[in-house]
């Protein structure tokens, strides 16, 4: 599947898909591509590495990429702060605080052509 910004990943359509669960080997999770997001910030969470992402029609999400500190995923992000990436992962909501928003797990990342 593919959204087109940042925008589309909003917490209802999250609970939309949860809905098409449970997700495990006979039924994958789906993985969302989200195109040109300006990385606008990359940062060390313990072995995690945290990001903000902004699409080109202002849309933001929150991400993390899980483990990916010490690995090629993690320092590409950290490396590509202010610039310009192609994310891929999993949508989940994220409840912290009393709110609830979508977050991104990345799972892949790459630099546009």
């Amino acid at each position: 599947m593919h959204a087109a910004t940042a925008g589309g990943a909003r917490k209802e359509m999250v609970a939309d898909v949860e809905r098409a669960g449970p997700f495990g080997s006979g039924n994958p999770e789906p993985v969302f591509a989200l195109p040109s997001l300006r990385i606008l910030d990359a940062s060390q969470v313990g072995a995690r590495v945290r990001v903000r992402a902004q699409s080109g029609d202002s849309a933001r999400i929150d991400a993390v990429a899980f483990r990916a500190l010490e690995k090629p995923l993690g320092q590409a992000l950290i490396r590509h702060r202010g610039e310009i990436l192609h994310l891929a992962g999993t949508l989940s909501i994220d409840r912290w605080g009393g709110n609830e928003r979508a977050r991104l797990r990345i799972i892949d990342a790459a630099v546009p052509d």
